[in-house]
């Protein structure tokens, strides 16, 4: 299903959901390590990365989580009120170079008990 921008009525239980893919770069890792303030060298030092089991630089957890929510955002852009919560269970390391989509699917909705028209809807995303 397209990534359309839509309202609570519109989502369906079992709906799945898959966005473009986004290619990591040095210029993420720069950029986010830069403005969250994380210089673990895992992340920044190329010539530290050789002596590790990765080889290489690997993405912040918290940045392919960022970067997650961003390929998710036209779903949401001007009809979401709050983010009620995130659970991230990082299986690999991403990165530089490496591509990713993300895939979601709706598992769960309830109607608001405060706002007529809208609702929760939970994903499993993948």
């Amino acid at each position: 299903m397209s990534l359309k921008e839509r309202t609570y009525d519109e989502f369906k239980l079992g709906e799945k959901m898959v966005t473009p893919a986004i290619t990591i770069t040095k210029a993420h890792l720069t950029i986010f390590t830069s403005l969250v303030g994380d210089f673990n060298p895992i992340h920044i030092d190329e010539e530290y990365c050789k002596t590790t089991h990765f080889k290489t630089r690997i993405a912040p957890g918290h940045l392919t989580a960022s970067m997650v929510d961003g390929m998710l955002d036209p779903m949401f852009r001007k009809t979401i009120l709050a983010l009620l919560g995130v659970s991230c269970r990082f299986r690999a390391p991403v990165k530089i170079g490496d591509t990713m989509h993300t895939e979601a699917e709706v598992v769960e909705k309830r109607p608001s008990k405060t706002y007529p028209n809208a609702g929760i809807v939970k994903f499993r995303v993948k």
